[in-house]
């Protein structure tokens, strides 16, 4: 068993990332973490581990006798320049191998072919690897130990389509208890039996916590219906409120007109009217000392600013050979790209297939045409800012009306500190709402958009995809998030063995 009771976290700026968090982790129980960037999911899987955090004051207890193991969402930077095999099979980079580890190797083998992991044995370093191959190794290192609990911090990350059903598959299948964080909704839907949600609500100074035994979906169904019942009965308490001080502000005036009108020779009317001033004077009083009821800043309330311009049905957007190589080496065997009107795109494939190289040539391809505002978001967030941006100068660059840009920057849940410290000290979440709301901003009508679900929380992608559909720009972009994909794209295109293949049904070249 694993057991918090009353655990809170203390940032050193003073922020409480979560406070007085009470929950039990026992069986097979599998809970999806979810909440959004910042609010503290990836610090409770560490502690939870056990690890030993310098920037956070913990109270409270948890306590465990089970062997935990916790998968990282990066890998340390000590084994960067070590082989796969002695990530693996290492406790630490500075020792050797020891003899009876190699035993392992079998098992090894097994669950890297389940993961399409084929680097077991490369002599390169880790740091030669791509992110999914990474994230593929990571977990055959937690796999591998043979945990009693799993704690997954965003093990989605950079997977392609067959490596995530057969994660979804294995935890699914999983006969030990799992606590996750995740962003890929079609995994959480179809693995966790409960959610523990951490919140940040009121410019994020108001912890809130809410465990819910049950589906994703029955707990968004949940939380909408409890939102609209408090918001109607603080619309309610309001009523009522304006009502009574309506009734009390009419009955004062009725009174004190009696007052001064009363003469000297009516002192018991008199003392009667006074003391009917003073019920209603108290009455008054007690009216203001009422504690209304609040309704929360909710986390699905952010929004995201996109483009509002349309793109004509039937202009063209590309119509040409597109060839894909680097350093000399065809990626992908040449093909013909036809794109017209406000399409939807999407493009998937195996991780290291080609897919990002070809939504960065699309791009270098459609900048130079001159009837097109072409809007591109890269999967490396970093490379779309400057060294000395902040979230407000970096957008300053597309808007002059810093009112405007702070009130968007705001119903993204950027606080005014935030709106202002440098740009790379932001979440991977942060960095990528930024880059669409400059998208907004220079108005374009195409977006290029590379993975741009998979560093925001699940209610932020139920959000963002919400303003995709209603968005007039045409869309194309790279992903492998199902539920995105699926909710938005009715055209496709795999790069599978080197050759650019359409979905069945989908455009013809």
């Amino acid at each position: 068993m694993l057991k918090c009771s009353h655990l809170s976290a203390v940032l050193s700026d003073g922020t409480t990332l979560f406070s007085d968090l009470s929950f039990t982790l026992d069986g097979h129980e599998h809970i999806a973490l979810i909440g959004e960037e910042g609010d503290g999911k990836s610090t409770l899987l560490k502690i939870l581990a056990g690890e030993s955090l310098d920037y956070v004051q913990i109270t409270g207890s948890f306590h465990t006798d089970w062997k935990v193991s916790r998968l990282p969402q990066q890998i340390s930077s000590i084994w960067l320049n070590q082989s796969p095999i002695d990530y693996l099979l290492k406790k630490n980079p500075h020792e050797s191998i020891a003899p009876e580890a190699w035993n392992e190797c079998e098992e090894l083998e097994q669950l890297a072919s389940h993961l399409n992991f084929d680097k077991l044995y490369d002599d390169n370093a880790i740091s030669t690897m791509s992110g999914g191959e990474k994230v593929r190794m990571m977990l055959l290192k937690v796999m591998s130990d043979n945990p009693d609990c799993y704690l997954l911090d965003e093990p989605t990350n950079d997977l392609d389509m067959p490596a995530l059903e057969w994660l979804e598959s294995w935890i699914s299948s999983c006969q030990k208890p799992v606590l996750m964080v995740s962003h890929d909704v079609h995994l959480i839907e179809t693995c966790a039996e409960a959610i523990l949600h951490l919140e940040l609500r009121d410019k994020k100074t108001k912890p809130v916590w809410t465990l819910f035994q049950g589906g994703y979906q029955a707990y968004l169904e949940t939380r909408t219906n409890q939102r609209a019942k408090m918001v109607q009965q603080a619309r309610n308490d309001r009523l009522a409120y304006q009502k009574q001080k309506e009734r009390l502000n009419d009955l004062y005036n009725k009174v004190n007109g009696k007052l001064n009108t009363v003469s000297r020779q009516q002192p018991h009317k008199g003392q009667v009217l006074k003391k009917k001033m003073k019920s209603v004077l108290s009455s008054q009083q007690n009216l203001e000392r009422t504690k209304l009821t609040q309704t929360d800043s909710a986390e699905e309330e952010i929004h995201f600013w996109l483009p509002d311009v349309p793109f004509p049905s039937g202009k063209k957007i590309i119509d040409q050979e597109m060839d894909l190589s680097i350093g000399g080496r065809e990626l992908v065997t040449p093909f013909h790209l036809s794109l017209y009107g406000p399409v939807h795109f999407a493009v998937t494939g195996a991780n290291g297939c080609g897919k990002s190289v070809f939504l960065r040539s699309l791009y270098e391809i459609l900048k130079k045409n001159p009837s097109l505002h072409v809007g591109w978001m890269p999967q490396d967030y970093d490379s779309a800012f400057r060294t000395e941006d902040t979230p407000a100068a970096f957008l300053n660059r597309y808007c002059n009306d810093l009112t405007l840009l702070k009130t968007r920057l705001g119903s993204l849940r950027f606080t005014a500190s935030e709106m202002e410290q440098s740009v790379f000290a932001l979440s991977g979440g942060q960095k990528a709402k930024l880059i669409l709301a400059s998208l907004a901003l220079q108005r374009c009508d195409v977006l290029l958009l590379d993975e741009p679900t998979r560093n925001l929380s699940p209610l932020s992608v139920g959000v963002l995809i919400r303003a995709l559909r209603n968005c007039p720009a045409a869309l194309i972009a790279v992903s492998h998030d199902r539920a995105f994909l699926d909710a938005l794209f009715d055209k496709r295109a795999r790069i599978e063995d080197g050759q650019w293949r359409l979905m069945t049904g989908q455009l013809e070249s």
